[in-house]
């Protein structure tokens, strides 16, 4: 069987080899089916918002690089929204909807938004187009007209189980 992918050092976070507890001759299989399942969650729970939308919230992480840092920090990430609405309405987003929206994603879906964010820094760093960054880092993008509001939030998939 021929392998391929890139061979590095790995060091992991107190508490984190216990996913590879019990895997100690296969690492690297775990630690791929590990991050196979990451990125599926990612895809199911990162909630879609409108390419005006992601490039305001890209455009004020990219301000404050250690915003993304912490997940409590992209918690409070509808009150940066707030204080700089001038910013938002400059890419025609209306600060209020956007923060509104981002006040009522869970965890999991804070979690996904800072990974996807996390991306989509990482291919514009790059030199890639925004549009493009977007697309390659699984950004789910709504049209503007069909806008996910707090109450109809759409996500990147309707279920894990519906494979959809």
């Amino acid at each position: 069987m021929q392998r391929t992918g890139t061979r590095f050092t790995l060091y992991l976070r107190e508490g984190a080899e216990e996913v590879l507890a019990g895997f100690e001759k296969e690492r690297s299989p775990r630690i791929n089916q590990v991050v196979q399942d990451y990125m599926g969650f990612v895809e199911h729970l990162v909630p879609g918002l409108t390419a005006a939308q992601w490039r305001v919230l890209v455009d004020l992480v990219d301000g404050d690089p250690k915003m993304l840092e912490e997940l409590r920090t992209v918690a409070l990430l509808w009150g940066v929204v707030l204080t700089q609405q001038d910013a938002a309405q400059a890419r025609g987003v209306d600060a209020s909807e956007l923060a509104a929206h981002l006040r009522s994603f869970s965890d999991p879906e804070q979690r996904a938004l800072r990974e996807v964010l996390w991306r989509v820094r990482a291919r514009i760093e790059q030199g890639l187009d925004f549009s493009v960054a977007l697309q390659l880092a699984g950004a789910p993008v709504v049209d503007a007209s069909s806008e996910a509001k707090p109450a109809t939030k759409q996500t990147g998939r309707k279920s894990l189980r519906s494979g959809s």
